[in-house]
């Protein structure tokens, strides 16, 4: 009879300690899937001394030739040298809602010629209103690429980089206040 209740009090307790570390390895695995594919998101081909190579964004220099591809956080600034239908969505930098389209120096020059040859140079407004039709060889740290693909030169990484200027301006050293000296 007290086996019986001893066995009765601790099967549910055994059964419980046993399945504890089952439901916990699983969010284990699920953990790190998902921080793989993360890792996936954070990675980009780059041509360094000749060859193609797969690097983490953490690891990129200046002067490497990233191959820019839909879909992709950019995590340093660049100015683009190749370029088919490349579209950059700029909201997380400049809050502008529109996708910017970006070409080549070269391309980027001769449309801003054409369009001032258009119009007359005192009329400002237009101006204004057509900033969106020249595109842009440049792409900010922060942007993710909409559409397209091309490839571009990496002129700023970590915190030379415009998202890495914006968060050096975020970071604030903790204030003493004038009871914490007194204490000290």
């Amino acid at each position: 009879m007290h086996g019986l209740r001893a066995l009765l009090f601790w099967s549910p307790l055994c059964v419980l300690r046993l399945s504890v570390p089952l439901s916990t390895g699983k969010k284990e695995v699920q953990f790190v899937i998902s921080r793989a594919k993360s890792d996936e998101k954070n990675i980009c081909r780059v041509l360094r001394n000749g060859k193609v190579e797969t690097i983490h964004h953490n690891f990129l220099h200046v002067g490497d030739v990233i191959n820019i591809e839909y879909g992709m956080a950019n995590p340093v600034d660049g100015i683009v040298f190749q370029a088919a239908s490349l579209t950059c969505d700029e909201a997380a930098m400049t809050g502008e809602s529109d996708e910017m389209k970006k070409e080549t120096q070269y391309f980027c020059k001769l449309r801003r010629d054409e369009k001032n040859a258009e119009n007359p140079k005192g009329d400002e407004h237009n101006k204004m209103h057509r900033a969106h039709e020249i595109s842009s060889p440049l792409i900010l740290s922060g942007t993710s690429i909409a559409g397209g693909e091309g490839k571009m030169v990496c002129l700023m990484v970590g915190a030379d980089s415009c998202i890495g200027q914006i968060i050096s301006k975020l970071i604030v050293a903790p204030e003493v206040t004038p009871l914490q000296s007194k204490l000290e």
